[in-house]
């Protein structure tokens, strides 16, 4: 979000939690109804998965006395709330910046390249560093713009400095690392024989090859292949139904599992979690795998944490809020995997564990002894899950990287912007709470193939692929059309429906209006007192979309009239999507649902 107006992500990222939600909650559902024998009812809501994953908003909120920041966080564009992760215009482009995982060498950098303001930096402490934090962005903010942003971007990354570049959705259609890793597929979608299809200037019809990211992970031992085309053929449910054979329901015969329900009536027995019995060897930090490994934990696996004092920083202390947030559900055990003498004590819990979540940099745990192919020798049944920046081979194997580098660097931040800017992005932590999402939802998609085989699996998460996923829609465009999807602030990058915006109300907040359909648009345009006559010419939404300064600034005007959760009542109660735009003391004290 931009201080001056609320911002939503590019591409329905909302939509992209809870599909990620609803189908862990299909899988761990699938093995709760195994067990119980009944099949248990899953119930997501987009309004709870999305709060789920703003923890840090909480933590400021519930922890105020501990935290050194306001108890509401603000709309800071892409500042990070820790203020050490931004977007700033290089000479040309844009770059994310960071002084972290270490500032030394980012400073030496600035040093060697005449920056003098850097001088100050030397030698300080990372705790004299974090009192200085605002003086060291502006210095890193002056020192981009003496180079171009991939110049950057290239060199700082070679000096392991987490920069990354705000690229473009041609750049990253073209990325070296997505290339060598096989991200990108064919797929073929038949189409009806009359209809002409326009893809890279010739016309065609028949069938048309849609290119775009396909996976998001690589299971080793169950590799998924470029899926089945698309076809208009309607499948015959008769015929389906005798190739599905009946489920065996326990505790019944074949015959009678054949005539009866797949599973049994409810016996009145207290259900136990999805995951339980399943045990997790959690040696992940930060984000990204905690928030996995926590959304197991909160399913009834057993997890446990693996810290070490080294890693104990910041905000990974077990004393800070951040680490209590992110690792709920689990136990905790504190174990220097570097100790030669401690490496038994590590094989055991391997041999004992069902699932091994870690997400270091690529080749960190083969130097410790823990890789897959070591670990796999102690426990062949082990889901072994890693979650690099970019995958374990490849170019871009070594890039050093976090979430708001992700974004920069798969396409979100450029898309995520108002018009003709490149400095804003998502303003939290989006990606990690993806590949949380994608973590887990694997690690039970590879519990579900070990049901079958009794063999474990290597998967091989690259944060930076599942980012690219997320913006799939624009790839998918520009593969087949040469289109450039660019930032369009809160316009529906997705559908382009209008309205799809945020409007100032009388009490200074926002209120977020959509329209769905034509239908919807109809029923806003009677509650908000419009002109009948200039309703019925917006009636479509072509009519809207050519004429999006007349739809905005009659909702401008009508928003401004009210306070903003006045106006929302009065939207919901005429059947119109409207939603006051909350911050945490909304959603802790007043937000009724």
């Amino acid at each position: 979000c931009t201080p001056d107006e609320p911002q939503n992500s590019w591409g329905g990222q909302s939509h992209n939690y809870g599909g990620f939600v609803a189908a862990i909650s299909g899988l761990s559902g699938v093995r709760a109804a195994r067990r119980a024998g009944r099949g248990p009812l899953g119930d997501v809501s987009l309004h709870e998965v999305v709060t789920g994953a703003i923890d840090n908003l909480f933590m400021r909120y519930v922890y105020a006395d501990h935290e050194p920041f306001p108890r509401i966080a603000a709309r800071l564009g892409s500042l990070h709330w820790l203020g050490l992760y931004e977007v700033v215009p290089a000479r040309i482009g844009d770059l994310m910046v960071t002084p972290t995982p270490e500032a030394v060498s980012l400073i030496d950098w600035m040093v060697e390249g005449g920056m003098g303001v850097a001088e100050a930096f030397v030698g300080l402490s990372v705790e004299e560093l974090l009192g200085q934090v605002p003086e060291l962005m502006a210095a890193i903010r002056a020192f981009c713009l003496t180079g171009d942003a991939s110049e950057l971007f290239s060199e700082a990354q070679k000096r392991h400095i987490a920069f990354g570049e705000v690229q473009s959705v041609p750049q990253v259609a073209t990325n070296p690392q997505f290339e060598h890793r096989s991200l990108y597929g064919d797929i073929t979608v038949e189409a009806d024989g009359d209809i002409t299809v326009e893809a890279d200037g010739n016309r065609s019809g028949g069938a048309v090859t849609v290119r775009g990211p396909w996976r998001l992970v690589r299971f080793s031992e169950t590799p998924i292949g470029v899926p089945d085309g698309l076809s208009r053929n309607a499948t015959d449910p008769t015929e389906l139904i005798d190739r599905w054979a009946a489920r065996p329901v326990p505790g019944r015969s074949e015959a009678e599992s054949s005539e009866a329900p797949r599973f049994g009536p409810d016996d009145g027995a207290a259900p136990s979690p999805p995951l339980d019995g399943i045990r997790v060897l959690d040696l992940s930090w930060v984000l990204s795998g905690p928030f996995a490994t926590r959304l197991l934990g909160d399913l009834g696996a057993d997890v446990v944490k693996v810290q070490t004092e080294d890693r104990a920083t910041l905000v990974n202390q077990p004393t800070y809020p951040y680490y209590q947030v992110w690792n709920r559900s689990k136990r905790s055990v504190t174990i220097d995997l570097k100790r030669p003498e401690n490496r038994e004590v590590v094989r055991r819990l391997v041999e004992r564990s069902d699932v091994l979540v870690e997400n270091y940099s690529a080749g960190v745990l083969a130097r410790l002894g823990l890789d897959w192919e070591q670990v796999r020798e102690w426990n062949p049944g082990i889901v072994y899950v890693s979650m690099s920046g970019c995958g374990h081979d490849g170019p871009w194997k070594d890039i050093i990287s976090y979430a708001p580098t992700v974004h920069a660097v798969c396409g979100l931040t450029r898309l995520t912007n108002p018009p003709g800017r490149g400095d804003v992005g998502c303003g939290f932590s989006l990606n990690d709470h993806a590949a949380g999402f994608g973590a887990a939802l694997s690690v039970l998609a590879a519990l579900e193939a070990r049901e079958r085989t009794g063999a474990g699996q290597y998967i091989d998460m690259a944060q930076l692929e599942v980012g690219a996923c997320l913006i799939g829609p624009a790839l998918v465009d520009h593969f087949a059309t040469g289109h450039v999807t660019e930032a369009a602030g809160n316009v529906d990058g997705l559908s382009d429906l209008v309205p799809n915006e945020v409007y100032r109300c009388a009490d200074g907040r926002f209120l977020a209006v959509t329209a769905n359909d034509d239908a919807m648009w109809a029923r806003l345009a009677h509650s908000t007192g419009l002109d009948p006559a200039e309703g019925d010419r917006l009636a479509t939404v072509a009519a809207r979309r050519s004429d999006r300064v007349a739809v905005d600034g009659h909702l401008a005007a009508w928003c401004g009239g009210l306070d903003a959760e006045a106006a929302m009542v009065h939207l919901q109660d005429a059947g119109v999507a409207a939603g006051v735009v909350q911050d945490a003391s909304d959603l802790m004290e007043r937000d009724p649902q």
